[in-house]
């Protein structure tokens, strides 16, 4: 009988010293860094057309998975394979400005990382071109917001929306209006003649828009504005 007992308790002990070595074989639990979203690249636009050689490159900020502090590595290149960088920057803003070369085109993109170095994708790359005279025609003022004001709160149903634009070398101005539910706004009005636009809207929505005006050579690009319709 005390062998009997002997060998459950024995069995017992090693049962129990298993369940330790396999949980000391585990070993903590492994932390795993995530790397920033993509940035949303913003100006210049695809296959764009800059007279100005002075480009203020701008892209949308994006987020960090674990809250990290984010930062971007904006890369310029006459190549679209990037095989030779033009500029090689890093920053913590989400606009930065470089005088170019005329007559030349180019392609850029940008990824973001976080303080401890995990790199995002590259965006999708943008060429553009630079070329001409930087005094022989001057970009668009950005249009200014008229209505409705910013942050506002309307009745849902026709809505108009109103800007003003003005060029300085008092050229037709052409607008690109973008707007929706979401953000950024997708396109909505291509090549507009006017600088307002009647929309229809829902009852408690969030509608964002911007505008881009035009030139016979440059574009300007807009800021992100929004309102908000009531219930």
């Amino acid at each position: 009988m005390r062998t009997f007992w002997t060998i459950l308790i024995s069995a017992a002990l090693c049962a129990c010293s298993g369940e330790e070595i396999e949980e000391q074989e585990k070993g903590p639990d492994i932390i795993i860094n995530k790397a920033p979203g993509t940035p949303i690249l913003i100006f210049p636009e695809k296959d764009q057309l800059c007279l100005d050689p002075v480009i203020a490159f701008t892209w949308h900020r994006t987020t960090d998975p674990d809250g990290d502090q984010v930062s971007y590595n904006l890369q310029l290149s006459s190549d679209p394979s990037f095989g030779v960088l033009i500029r090689d920057l890093n920053t913590r803003d989400t606009t930065t400005t470089m005088n170019l070369d005329p007559a030349a085109d180019y392609y850029w993109r940008v990824a973001a990382y976080d303080d401890s170095g995990e790199k995002g994708s590259f965006a999708q790359y943008q060429a553009f071109t630079v070329e001409g005279n930087p005094e022989s025609n001057h970009v668009p003022n950005s249009p200014t917001l008229v209505s409705p004001y910013l942050n506002a709160s309307v009745a849902p149903g026709s809505q108009t929306l109103s800007w003003d634009a003005v060029d300085a070398d008092n050229e037709v101005l052409t607008f690109d209006i973008y707007f929706g539910t979401t953000n950024p706004p997708q396109l909505y009005v291509a090549d507009h003649g006017a600088n307002t636009l009647g929309v229809t809207t829902e009852a408690g929505k969030t509608y964002f828009w911007k505008v881009h005006a035009k030139d016979q050579s440059s574009l300007s690009i807009g800021n992100t504005w929004t309102f908000s319709t009531s219930e």
